[in-house]
């Protein structure tokens, strides 16, 4: 991953094709980038998780 001025980290993800229309459909919903959606459930699933461990 490389890093830009803002904090951000730049990767190249591989994902099944059902998984990015998935992602392509919420992002419409929700009036998201595909981007930002992704980003958005990958945050999520991190907070779900530290929850689950801190049990």
């Amino acid at each position: 991953m490389q890093s830009n001025t803002k904090n951000e980290a730049k990767l190249t993800l591989r994902y099944p094709q059902e998984v990015k229309d998935a992602f392509k459909k919420i992002a419409k919903e929700e009036g998201l980038s595909e981007n930002s959606a992704l980003v958005q459930a990958l945050v999520w699933a991190l907070k779900f998780r530290e929850g689950m461990n801190a049990r």
